[in-house]
């Protein structure tokens, strides 16, 4: 599996502060965020403890984390993840009463109905990519996923990921991806599973 890759325009602190930090501002409008924290004053501070741990929980399990021009990031995990270990904790000082009983039910319901819909067949799977809203439309995104995508090519590995904002699904149309049904959320938003067999079309 790929480590983290730090090549030409890439920042080699792909911490997860910073991780959290990209991709909270980038999910701040998210139909499903926004469904999960639907107050958009603590919105913000929320996502980034979510996408914080949620990027501890990838590193744990040898997930590959980029970022990119410290404006763009994503999170993959590679066909064969080691088994989730406990979960990983931020230091004590992070807003803790911002993820609410009501909040962690919504992820809860969230995350079962993923692995539902989640394939079995080996692949890469696209966790998370983000970036910052005033660096959108640069190409970013197409940037920082064409080396993992890239190598399922060399590879013969297909790719997966859900996308939760059915407004970028011509994005990761031009990547190779294809539909593949929809994740319907009780009483919430739906998600868009997409798999892209390699040698997919990219560009």
């Amino acid at each position: 599996m790929p480590p983290p890759h730090d090549g030409p325009g890439r920042d080699e602190r792909s911490d997860p502060l910073r991780v959290a930090a990209i991709a909270a501002r980038g999910f701040h409008d998210d139909p499903v965020m926004s469904w999960v924290f639907p107050d958009p004053i603590d919105r913000t501070a929320a996502l980034e403890l979510s996408f914080e741990r949620l990027a501890l929980r990838f590193a744990a399990r040898d997930g590959r984390i980029d970022v990119l021009d410290d404006a763009c990031t994503a999170l993959w995990l590679g066909p064969d993840p080691p088994p989730a270990p406990d979960e990983p904790t931020p230091p004590s000082d992070r807003p803790w009463h911002l993820l609410t009983p009501q909040a962690m039910e919504r992820f809860s319901v969230l995350g079962a109905a993923m692995e539902a819909s989640h394939p079995v067949e080996p692949h890469w799977y696209l966790g998370v990519v983000a970036s910052l809203p005033d660096q959108q439309g640069r190409g970013l995104g197409q940037r920082i996923l064409e080396p993992v995508l890239r190598d399922c090519d060399d590879r013969g590995v297909p790719a997966y990921l859900e996308s939760s904002n059915a407004r970028n699904l011509p994005f990761y149309f031009r990547l190779g991806f294809a539909p593949v049904g929809e994740i319907t959320i009780p009483d919430g938003p739906s998600l868009y599973p997409m798999w892209r067999a390699p040698g997919a079309a990219t560009g």
